[in-house]
């Protein structure tokens, strides 16, 4: 049998090889869906996302399984067989115009939908590479359609700040949860990074719809994630959050309150993009209605 013949025979069987967990379980390396890092532990997610502790790191099993478990993240190994969308990701900044997405950079950042998991995988920029190559094409950007999710969020105004850190984020790590809402609490921006992101088009001025949207999105996103508490049932007491944080930088003021529940009635009953009770408030009628 020649080398090549032996390698691509190797390969056809790497899906029926097993792996032994910390526990002493045994997995088929076809029932995996990607393998991750949570805290110091090496985990393997299987169908249904079903856990595994690993005894070797995540480079062990790269190499192990090279050409079946794909680096795509320093923190992911996705397997290839079961790649089934490249979604492209809506960047967290405007990028200038000058600045052709075509050549590499934000247009090889993507996320993928894996079969066996509703849980996307990210792709950075340094690994897109290994993607790429097993693809067989040169550029991930316009791979596929533009995600449905994200188009929605663009077409709102909506910019996912630093959505990477926060799909890695533990929120049991209180150190490194403070430091991530200390870095990218919109309520905590200053006048001077509101303007940069919220400015009205030809104006020295804040857009207060779209940075009212973008409050009540990542306030949503952060109690879904648990890095903080949904509110005690009112929905005034979100208001008095947000004026208190924005009113000594004279970007929001009292007048503003039938503008911001507005925003959020909108989002809730025509976007639905979220309910009323996601965030903790009176649910009583219906999916979205009824606010007490």
């Amino acid at each position: 049998m020649t080398e090549d013949l032996y390698k691509r025979v190797e390969k056809y069987y790497l899906p029926e090889r097993t792996i032994i967990s910390q526990d002493g379980e045994v997995v088929r390396v076809k029932d995996i869906v990607f393998l991750t890092i949570e805290g110091k532990d090496s985990l393997a997610v299987a169908c249904n996302d079903k856990k595994y502790k690993l005894v070797q790191p995540l480079s062990f099993y790269e190499k192990e399984f090279a050409g079946y478990f794909l680096r795509v993240h320093r923190s992911f190994l996705a397997s290839f067989d079961r790649i089934r969308v490249v979604y492209e990701r809506y960047p967290e900044e405007d990028e200038p115009e000058s600045v052709s997405r075509n050549k590499g950079g934000a247009a090889d950042e993507c996320e993928l939908a894996l079969r066996g998991t509703e849980t996307r995988i990210p792709v950075t920029n340094t690994y897109s590479g290994v993607l790429k190559k097993a693809l067989g094409v040169s550029t991930l950007h316009h791979l596929v359609p533009e995600h449905p999710d994200d188009k929605k969020l663009r077409k709102l105004g909506i910019i996912d700040f630093a959505w990477r850190e926060l799909f890695k984020l533990d929120p049991k790590d209180t150190a490194a949860v403070k430091a991530y809402t200390d870095a990218w609490r919109v309520l905590g921006f200053g006048k001077e990074r509101t303007l940069r992101y919220f400015r009205r088009f030809g104006e020295n001025q804040v857009d207060k719809r779209r940075l009212s949207k973008n409050i009540i999105w990542q306030t949503w996103r952060w109690i879904k994630k648990e890095i903080r508490k949904p509110f005690d049932g009112n929905i005034r007491s979100f208001w008095y959050e947000v004026k208190n944080a924005l009113g000594g930088d004279d970007i929001l003021d009292a007048d503003d309150v039938g503008m911001f529940y507005d925003t959020l009635r909108e989002m809730i009953e025509d976007q639905r993009l979220f309910r009323y009770k996601d965030f903790g408030f009176m649910d009583m009628n219906s999916p979205f209605h009824g606010v007490g």
